[in-house]
């Protein structure tokens, strides 16, 4: 697994107020795992990995709006401002994907735990999962709504050579 990619938030950061993607800055510690083959203490990782990993955003009821007035404000400082936004939430789309992988493969070790605590790791596992994929989900939407892969000044180009 490769729990080491991440790092963590550093001290002076606030957690609570509203941050946009290129305001979260990551200090130099990376996340040291010494018992990688123990289930208990991957999860412990990973819930490290992915709060590390979340925008403070709060609900995700307020998500649309929040991100709106990120927008807005990256507009306000121009197309670079713009553009860095755009590329911060797809570097953190990929981030989220490389969480849900090693979300995946967290139980490939040998498990020496009882069925109560075994239970208790897979719902912190599918909560953790479910969180990840809501919001890499969400971003992935408004990077296509937004940024698309495919710009609608080429679309026609496409049409032309697929025999459309």
């Amino acid at each position: 697994m490769s729990f080491c990619r991440k790092k963590l938030w550093t001290d002076t950061e606030s957690e609570s107020g509203n941050l946009s993607p290129s305001q979260h800055s990551h200090s130099e510690r990376p996340v040291e795992l010494t018992q990688p083959q123990d289930l208990s203490f991957n999860i412990r990782a990973l819930r490290l990995e992915v709060t590390n990993w979340q925008y403070p955003w709060g609900a995700e009821s307020t998500w649309e709006r929040t991100f709106n007035q990120e927008l807005a404000a990256a507009r306000e400082d121009g197309q670079k401002a713009v553009n860095r936004f755009f590329l911060d939430l797809e570097t953190h789309v990929r981030e989220g994907w490389d969480i849900l992988t090693d979300l995946k493969f967290v139980a490939e070790v040998s498990v020496n735990n009882t069925a109560d605590e075994i239970r208790d790791l897979f719902l912190q596992g599918y909560e953790m999962v479910m969180t990840v994929a809501l919001e890499v989900k969400f971003f992935e939407v408004k990077l296509d709504e937004y940024a698309p892969a495919v710009p609608s000044t080429q679309m026609c180009n496409i049409r032309h050579h697929s025999g459309m």
